[in-house]
């Protein structure tokens, strides 16, 4: 599978003790946490919680496990599609057809360890299969499915009002885009510091003073053409930048690369000009909404990957 195409968690193979995923992790560079467990695990040398981060900073996983049915949850939200690949690498686990599979399976620990699971996934095309398991003999799957069912419907509104809203967005931000034409329009959409740490965690706002300057120097714009004349304009929150959906399936996939150290609420913006009946367009990036204006910052996956790489040594973007 593409990194690109991996999740926001895996699901790790039940088999897969704790101890070995450790030691795993540790061959890629991660370091544990130092802080210990509230509580005694429930099964000894299976902690219910255990964090990783790239020598104390981000990224982070975050592993938790239920010994009920031994779901174990490796969460890789703030890593980019490079790491989580050489973790998906590295370890075994199930995806979300293996899961289905499991649903049908005689063992009843086998069935709810699959329904656990493909919710964790956010499943929302297993949502069928999951509701015939509300009949299941056993109490506890029929309740686990039950309460899944539950649980994936209000996902699936809110992934329809996000995107309605995001929808909304990109409408509104219409005129903007076309007017990057102009360099003397532009150059009232250029970033201050103050936006940049609105937008980035911090170490990466000042460390983007230098692009601010250079921006500054020389205000972009983007000229479509007369040729070009349908727009279409894709928004997207930064936090739905970071894993394959429909919101960040229209950006470039640079975006996914840097996505974790934005900030995930300030909503992005991708557009495309072109012409009806042509593959050729032209195409642009990095309009965002921040302190209540439109802000301007063209290529940032380009202009970000030389920080990342330092910061994800030894196994970087490159």
């Amino acid at each position: 599978m593409s990194p690109l195409d991996l999740t926001r968690v895996l699901i790790l193979d039940p088999e897969l003790g704790f101890a070995r995923l450790a030691a795993r992790l540790a061959e890629l560079g991660w370091t544990p946490a130092d802080a210990g467990q509230a509580t005694a695990p429930a099964v000894a040398g299976e902690p219910a919680l255990a964090t990783w981060s790239r020598g104390g900073h981000k990224p982070h996983l975050v592993y938790s496990c239920n010994p009920v049915a031994w779901l174990r949850v490796l969460d890789m939200d703030t890593c980019p599609p490079l790491l989580r690949g050489l973790i998906a690498n590295a370890l075994p686990w199930l995806d979300q057809d293996a899961l289905v599979q499991r649903l049908y399976t005689p063992a009843a620990e086998t069935r709810l360890h699959a329904i656990w699971g493909l919710t964790e996934l956010e499943a929302l095309d297993a949502l069928d299969a999951i509701a015939a398991l509300g009949t299941d003999t056993e109490p506890l799957v029929a309740d686990a499915a039950a309460r899944a069912v539950e649980r994936l419907a209000a996902i699936a509104e809110a992934r329809a009002e996000t995107m309605a809203a995001l929808t909304t967005v990109a409408q509104a931000a219409e005129p903007v885009v076309r007017g990057l034409d102009n360099p003397a329009f532009t150059r009232t959409l250029m970033p201050a510091r103050e936006d940049c740490l609105a937008l980035f965690d911090a170490p990466f706002a000042d460390a983007l003073l230098p692009l601010l300057a250079e921006l500054a120097r020389r205000p972009p714009r983007l000229a479509p053409g007369g040729r070009l004349s349908e727009l279409a304009i894709h928004a997207a929150n930064a936090g739905l930048l970071r894993f394959p959906n429909p919101a960040s399936a229209p950006f470039p996939t640079g975006w996914r690369d840097i996505a974790p150290w934005l900030l995930p609420a300030p909503v992005w913006l991708c557009w495309r000009w072109s012409t009806p009946g042509e593959r050729a367009g032209v195409t642009g990036d990095g309009l965002v909404w921040v302190n209540g204006r439109w802000v301007w910052l063209p290529k940032l996956p380009r202009r970000m990957a030389p920080l990342l790489a330092e910061t994800l040594h030894p196994h970087g973007l490159h």
